[in-house]
């Protein structure tokens, strides 16, 4: 169930562990489109411009991935600024109204409740 704004109840929350999940998205995004600039091998001496194929994309993900693994303790005061400042102290951030919140604790279940 996602989690929803107590103020506007709209489902457009971030919450504060995603933010790690969206750096490092955004890191492999940029670690993608630095490899697709990059020329390399006899494709870069050639003037005419080529259709990329499959073997290629997939060649310029994992680029992105390894460059994002070796820039990740580059991000991280990006990260703890971002969770410092967006957040904080608060669980979740709504992306439409601005509202911080923490996420309402989930009710336990109680087996002599007589559910089941």
């Amino acid at each position: 169930m996602s989690t929803r704004c107590l103020i506007c109840e709209s489902s457009a929350v971030l919450t504060n562990e995603s933010v790690g999940t969206l750096v490092m998205l955004a890191s492999v995004i940029g670690g993608f489109m630095n490899a697709t600039r990059r020329p390399s091998g006899p494709e870069a001496a050639s003037p005419e411009v080529k259709p990329i194929n499959l073997e290629q994309v997939l060649g310029f993900v994992t680029q992105g991935i390894e460059l994002a693994q070796r820039q990740w303790a580059e991000n991280q005061p990006f990260l703890q600024d971002a969770r410092r400042f967006q957040f904080m102290q608060h669980d979740c951030l709504c992306l439409r109204c601005g509202a911080l919140f923490n996420r309402a604790p989930e009710p336990e279940l109680n087996p002599d409740s007589g559910v089941g």
